[in-house]
């Protein structure tokens, strides 16, 4: 059983709560992300756009090209550092 976080109630076999709240997705996608900071991706906040108006982060990865339109050096062909998203690296066109 699992207590749900919006209401409160414990939940069983289906993880979607009688409140309407998703117990088994968010927890899915919990899983999923913190596995993906053991891997070496990295939250970058965004700056709220017309596209992103919350200002939502995104994952980047420092060994992956950084392709997020809501990325401030968007599209400067560049990669993020591992230690600080904040610093880039930008690459040159010519490399493969």
């Amino acid at each position: 059983m699992t207590q749900c976080p919006k209401c409160g109630r414990n939940v069983a076999g289906t993880n979607v709560c009688e409140c309407g709240y998703l117990v088994g997705w968010i927890r899915w996608n919990q899983a999923n992300f913190e596995l993906a900071l053991k891997q070496g991706w990295r939250v970058l906040q965004c700056s709220p756009t017309p596209a992103n108006p919350r200002g939502l982060g995104v994952l980047i990865h420092p060994n992956r090209d950084c392709q997020h339109s809501c990325c401030r050096f968007y599209p400067l062909k560049h990669r993020h550092r591992a230690n600080n998203s904040e610093e880039i690296v930008i690459l040159d066109e010519d490399k493969p």
